[in-house]
């Protein structure tokens, strides 16, 4: 009987489930949606039920599509978005909304409830993240993973050090695990509610975006995976600790580092886009990626810096906005687009760039995942802008592939996590530059683009100093 494994991923705007067999084919997967609230201007909050519903869902849909006996499926990892942060009473319910880690308050999030919600953060059980919150729903234990902190860190004792420091006290924080590691078994009840066999063992995974990068197949420094997600990432796996403008985070693989950049206004941009300002007149972005391909690299001199949820990560200042200049009355709805998705794209180079300046190094190997890798245009959009080949893979859930590939080698399907990324992970797609475009765009990024972009950030950074 052929083996299968099951991939979740309940990221900031969606849920994603993949059902994979032990050489990465998806035979099953399914999303649902997210409910993101906004309870106060940069307040960003979430209800942990829905986090379970969409799971079902989304579960729901992959088995439905994947046609397997349930006693065919030997795992199910676990990844989720970081620093998502809820505190729960001893059944998991939760006292408080969830503090979602794009949330303006300071990180970490914690910490703001413990000041300004004491009382709730007295009557806590648990203080946990979306990832141990998902675990315990599953199997009834209060586990999490090692690589999914609480906090932005680099430190792979964090969670030792928060219990030291007098930060959190032990008993409200649940027992962290290495990822790779089974932390429990789905119960009976939920087993038979899921349709999922009794028993099955449940794998922690690491934070969403540096599973990933395993799940692209980047576990190595050469490499570099783009996610045109929600957010905009790039990241690489590291034996050795960044120094800022980048980003230090826990990588999947124990021991070693997820090195990133990114802008938190991503492809989310995209939906944005159609639901705002096309008024219903654009049923999908499909449409929205024909038409736009039709125009000239460039989109006719329209240019956009796309911070509409501020500027990259190093940054940090959400009160830096995005424009769009360059305006004729030959512009159309569909130039708008295609600048957006050439001003990400010019995001993404510079950051790449950024990135291979600091490691010293070249990233040859470029491999692309999240919703927006689904389209051909952007795919071939940005290898028009990097001057090089970009890369494909199976699937755009590399997240849900990542946990699926922890938790082959958790349950002993594979020795190391590089051997299952070796029969678990490949390229589908390469996307060559077109030279002429590449001209064109090389020209505006450094020229137009850099020039914008910088005096962009100065100009509201002098206008925020001014109204102090």
């Amino acid at each position: 009987m052929t083996e299968y494994i099951i991939g979740l991923d309940s990221g900031t705007s969606s849920c994603k489930v993949i059902i994979v067999d032990s050489q990465g084919n998806v035979i099953g997967e399914g999303t649902k949606p997210h409910k993101i609230f906004s309870p106060a201007p940069n307040y960003y909050e979430q209800h942990p039920k829905d986090w379970w519903i969409k799971f079902r869902e989304a579960l729901k849909e992959a088995l439905f599509k994947a046609k397997i006996p349930p006693r065919s499926v030997i795992a199910l990892g676990v990844t989720a978005q970081r620093s998502t942060v809820v505190p729960v009473d001893e059944n998991g319910n939760a006292l408080r909304p969830a503090i979602c880690w794009m949330d303006a308050r300071p990180s970490p999030k914690y910490r703001w409830i413990k000041e300004k919600e004491p009382e709730i953060y007295k009557k806590a059980f648990k203080i946990v993240d979306v990832q141990s919150w998902l675990i315990y729903k599953l199997t009834g234990e209060w586990k999490g993973s090692k690589a999914s902190p609480l906090l932005p860190t680099d430190d792979w004792n964090w969670d030792t050090k928060l219990i030291r420091n007098g930060e959190i006290p032990q008993d409200k924080l649940p027992e962290y695990k290495m990822p790779g590691e089974v932390v429990g078994y789905v119960k009976d009840k939920i087993a038979s509610l899921l349709g999922l066999p009794k028993n099955l063992p449940v794998v922690c995974g690491c934070g969403d975006k540096p599973s990933g990068t395993i799940g692209a197949g980047c576990t190595s420094s050469d490499k570099l995976v783009i996610s045109y997600g929600t957010s905009l990432s790039i990241g690489t796996t590291s034996k050795v600790i960044a120094r800022p403008p980048l980003y230090t985070g826990l990588s999947g693989i124990p021991g070693l580092y997820n090195i990133e950049m990114g802008l938190t206004s991503g492809f989310w941009m995209t939906q944005w886009f159609k639901n705002n300002l096309c008024k219903g007149k654009i049923s999908s972005v499909k449409i929205l990626d024909l038409e736009a391909s039709k125009l000239p690299a460039g989109s006719d001199g329209l240019l956009v810096v796309p911070y509409w949820i501020g500027p990259d990560w190093s940054l940090m200042d959400l009160k830096v906005r995005g424009i769009a200049i360059g305006w004729t009355s030959a512009h159309t709805i569909f130039h708008f687009y295609r600048a957006i998705i050439e001003g990400l794209i010019f995001e993404a180079r510079r950051c790449k760039e950024i990135m291979e300046n600091c490691l010293k190094r070249d990233f040859k190997d470029v491999r692309i995942i999240g919703g927006g890798s689904n389209s051909d245009f952007v795919l071939q959009t940005t290898a028009d802008i990097f001057g090089q080949h970009v890369n494909r893979i199976q699937t755009p859930s590399a997240e849900a592939l990542g946990a699926a590939i922890l938790a082959s080698k958790g349950v002993g399907l594979y020795r190391s996590i590089d051997e299952a990324v070796k029969h678990m992970v490949r390229i589908t797609k390469q996307f060559k530059p077109n030279s002429r475009n590449f001209e064109v765009y090389d020209d505006l990024y450094r020229h137009i683009y850099k020039k914008i972009q910088v005096f962009t950030v100065e100009l509201y950074k002098s206008a925020n100093a001014n109204t102090r």
